[in-house]
C-alpha cells in the first residue's frame, strides 16, 4: 500500500506551539503597564488573529490520509472508506496549491449509495503511479492536470 496524500497532520503540534508563540508575541506589547487595561482595537485585532488560527487548525485537523494499493482507493479519517477505482471518475487539479508549484488535486468518486463525493489532497512522489493504475482499472476516469480559467 502506498501513501498518495501528504502528512501534514504531523505538523499539527508544531503549528499550535508556533500559533500559541505568536499570541504571546501580540498580547506582550498591547497591554498596557500604567493601568493593565488593553485597547479595543487592539483587542479586536487579537480575536481575529485567533480566530483565524484556530480555522486553520480545524481544517488541518480534518484532513485524510488517502492510501491506495492495484484495486482501491482507501480514505481514512474518523474512519475508512475504500473506495474500487471502477468508482473514481475524476482526477483534476485545481487552483489551491502550496508554493509556486504544487498544486492540489480533487479526486471524484461515487460512493456504495450511489452519492458524489470528492476528497482533496497535496499528492506525493507516488500520485503519478495512483493516476496509472486508475487509468488502467477505469478507462473512464476524467484526468485533468491542467487549470482552466475563465476571462
Amino acid at each position: 500500500m502506498k501513501r498518495l496524500s501528504n502528512n501534514l497532520k504531523s505538523l499539527k503540534w508544531f503549528l499550535i506551539a508556533f500559533m500559541t508563540f505568536l499570541i504571546y508575541l501580540l498580547i506582550k506589547p498591547i497591554i498596557n503597564q500604567d493601568n493593565n487595561t488593553m485597547t479595543t482595537e487592539l483587542m479586536i485585532i487579537l480575536l481575529i488573529f485567533i480566530f483565524t488560527i484556530s480555522l486553520f487548525l480545524f481544517f488541518l485537523y480534518k484532513l485524510k490520509r488517502l492510501d491506495f494499493n492495484n484495486d482501491f482507493l482507501f480514505i481514512k479519517g474518523n474512519t475508512t472508506k475504500t473506495i474500487p477505482f471502477a468508482n473514481i471518475y475524476e482526477i483534476k487539479m485545481i487552483s489551491l496549491k502550496v508554493g509556486n508549484t504544487n498544486h492540489f488535486y480533487k479526486i471524484g468518486y461515487r460512493t456504495t449509495e450511489k452519492k458524489y463525493n470528492n476528497v482533496r489532497l497535496l499528492p506525493t512522489k507516488h500520485f503519478e503511479d495512483f493516476v496509472k493504475i486508475a487509468i488502467k482499472n477505469n478507462k473512464d476516469i476524467i484526468v485533468k492536470n491542467s487549470i482552466s480559467t475563465l476571462g
